[in-house]
């Protein structure tokens, strides 16, 4: 109980006996050919496993090399594919990157979920092609519209196109998935500062400062914009 091999199959196929086939040199065949299947299966994860743990180690180079043999060995493995992609977005080699994401999603189309698409979002603003970054957030949105960090990138690609109303929609929605996290609203008031709308900008700044009331920064944020009030309280 417990070993990779419990969940396999009984063999060789329909669980028959060897000795009870019509050609036992075929019912031996098969049962090689599935123990390989499944050892080659076991080999794979590990390989993947062990990729991750070099991404998450950020020792992206080794990561990269194990994806890479995995594709060599096994080309329409569509996770090496997209630990390929995340590998080399941290290593910055963007364009290359985009094409390991489409492949992994041309081999696996259920791979194309909320992460998938921030992921595309986030390669496509490195390459400052910021309509095509925000086309992926609203599909990373429409699959996981309760992801708050999709609201706060979005909006960051709105404010490199100068469309300030949209972005403070975003903030909108990012406060309201989450309330309690100040920075959201530091956000926001920087924008509405940009914007020449102090009040609110004065207001976004109350309700970090009530989250997070030993914050310094924050009360500076405030002040700069009670200064240009010249409302010196």
């Amino acid at each position: 109980k417990g070993a990779p091999f419990e969940k396999l199959q009984m063999l060789p196929d329909s669980a028959k006996a060897v000795t009870v086939w019509l050609n036992e040199d075929e019912a031996f065949f098969n049962v090689t050919e599935r123990i390989s299947q499944v050892v080659n299966e076991l080999t794979i994860k590990k390989a993947l496993k062990e990729a991750s743990v070099l991404y998450d180690d950020k020792r992206y180079e080794g990561a990269l090399i194990i994806y890479e043999q995995l594709i060599g060995r096994e080309p329409d493995l569509a996770p090496a594919y997209w630990g390929r992609g995340k590998t080399l977005f941290a290593l910055e080699r963007y364009e290359e990157s985009l094409g390991a994401y489409e492949k992994a999603s041309q081999l696996d189309p259920t791979l194309a979920d909320a992460r998938f698409y921030q992921d595309k979002a986030q390669i496509f603003y490195q390459l400052e092609q910021y309509e095509k970054s925000l086309t992926a957030y609203d599909e990373a949105i429409q699959c996981d519209p309760l992801l708050v960090e999709l609201y706060i990138e979005k909006a960051r690609v709105l404010l490199r196109l100068e469309h300030y109303n949209q972005a403070l929609i975003m903030y909108d929605h990012a406060i309201r998935l989450k309330p309690d996290e100040a920075d959201y609203y530091v956000q926001a008031g920087d924008l509405l500062q940009r914007v020449r709308h102090f009040e609110q900008a004065i207001g976004m700044y109350e309700q970090a400062i009530q989250l997070k009331p030993t914050e310094a920064k924050y009360y500076d944020k405030k002040g700069d914009v009670l200064l240009l009030l010249k409302r010196f309280e």
